[in-house]
């Protein structure tokens, strides 16, 4: 059907065809031309390794197609290419830089996404519409476009890269989000970019200079945090009528409410963990790890990373980056380390470890005996709060358990905590 040695598929050389659902790419392709493959019966396509460019249009609304696998030299995924497709699952390579306008819109089967290492631009409603449930945006990204995201209403929690120094106009809006991970690179969030999501709380970095109009209005935030940069301007119109802003003091520690008092110097018990059979790491990228049937160490090291721990008590490190730490089944230690970290513990006897940035923890139950592992100078801070309860030891090194009531943990005292693991 496509001659031998062809270097490029020709514009709309396809269009329109019903006579094929699989295609055969030779492997001297390069390009594939705009609408070469748009409005046809595709059930299926195997992009090459040597093809680099993929025109706009070039698969659009072949509404049969539900596998994708692009090939490793791709660069650039042009404007409308997958548009309308049926896939549930998309592996974007590490050679793409760029994804187009809606080049992905109205793909409402598709669930899984990975981003590959090398993306810098995801542009204009490039997934609008879409069935994602979680998503990772890596540390590459530089320009997410607006709408890119919105209309997601299945997608819970996502994780954005340390490069993003803006979040456009309405790039989540009526998603399903529940949790999101603001990075520290970042200094705006545009009009209306987390209109109407299911969010309850956000950690407002201290690079942020300009939050837009309706950027959080329809969600359930009912208190704030802001930099300093915002005293005297707060931004109102960003956030719920209901909700309650307040400029962070670092020289001054907000009293917990109602009791207790913060308690110095603490002489947690120590937490004694078993030793690991099995050492798995991670590298630079962003990625999703899983443990073993034996005892895990679990090290996302750089990127923002999936970690699973399985079936046993395992340790899981987020390191660098945005992580989503899941204890799974047995008595796990979660530390999210740098970053702004989701940890699930599961079934078991959890620790979750207060590290820098601002974690939330899902599951947190005093019923299963988890603990919360201090820093070491003991000193701390609980403040109450309608979603749930957030401890704090200092500016941007806060632990948020989602769910939990403050009577809950109060009873405890000094047992709800443990001394912080030295585990390298």
């Amino acid at each position: 059907m496509i001659a031998p040695g062809s270097t490029e598929i020709p514009a709309q050389a396809f269009q329109g065809s019903v006579l094929f659902d699989t295609v055969s790419i030779p492997d001297s392709v390069e390009v594939i031309g705009n609408s070469a493959f748009a409005s046809t019966s595709l059930k299926e396509v195997d992009i090459p390794d040597s093809v680099k460019k993929i025109e706009e249009w070039a698969f659009y609304w072949n509404q049969d197609l539900s596998t994708i696998s692009i090939g490793s030299s791709v660069e650039d995924i042009a404007a409308y290419a997958f548009y309308g497709a049926t896939i549930d699952e998309l592996v974007v390579p590490d050679s793409v830089k760029a994804i187009g306008v809606k080049a992905f819109e109205e793909t409402s089967n598709l669930r899984s996404l990975t981003l590959g290492s090398s993306i810098e631009v995801i542009d204009q409603e490039a997934f609008f519409g879409s069935g994602l449930r979680e998503l990772v945006i890596p540390d590459s990204v530089t320009m997410v476009g607006d709408k890119a995201f919105a209309n997601n209403t299945d997608l819970y929690t996502v994780a954005i890269g340390n490069s993003i120094k803006t979040i456009g106009s309405e790039v989540f809006q009526g998603s399903g989000l529940t949790d999101v991970l603001l990075p520290e690179s970042l200094t705006t969030i545009e009009n209306s970019a987390f209109e109407n999501t299911k969010l309850r709380f956000v950690e407002i970095p201290e690079s942020v200079r300009f939050i837009g109009d309706k950027a959080f209005v329809g969600t359930g935030i009912t208190n704030v945090t802001l930099p300093q940069s915002f005293e005297g301007n707060l931004p109102y119109a960003a956030f719920p009528d209901n909700a309650v802003l307040t400029i962070f003091d670092p020289d001054l520690v907000p009293e917990p409410t109602p009791e207790p008092e913060p308690i110095p110097e603490v002489e947690a018990q120590e937490y004694i963990y078993s030793e690991s059979e099995n050492k798995i790491k991670g590298t630079k990228s962003s990625e999703s790890l899983t443990g073993t049937s034996r005892q895990d160490f679990m090290n996302g090291k750089k990127g923002n990373d999936t970690l699973n721990g399985a079936q046993r008590s395992d340790i899981l490190i987020g390191k660098k980056g945005n992580d989503f730490l899941i204890g799974a089944a047995g008595d796990d230690y979660l530390d999210g380390s740098n970053g702004s970290d989701t940890l699930y513990g599961g079934k078991g006897a959890d620790v979750f470890q207060i590290s820098k940035g601002a974690d939330i923890v899902l599951d947190f139950s005093v019923k299963q005996g988890d603990k919360i592992a201090l820093e070491k100078t003991g000193e701390y801070v609980i403040s109450n709060d309608p979603e749930g309860v957030l401890i704090w030891t200092g500016f941007n090194k806060q632990l948020f358990l989602e769910g939990v009531r403050l009577s809950d943990i109060s009873d405890l005292g000094i047992d709800l905590f443990v001394k912080p693991q030295n585990y390298f």
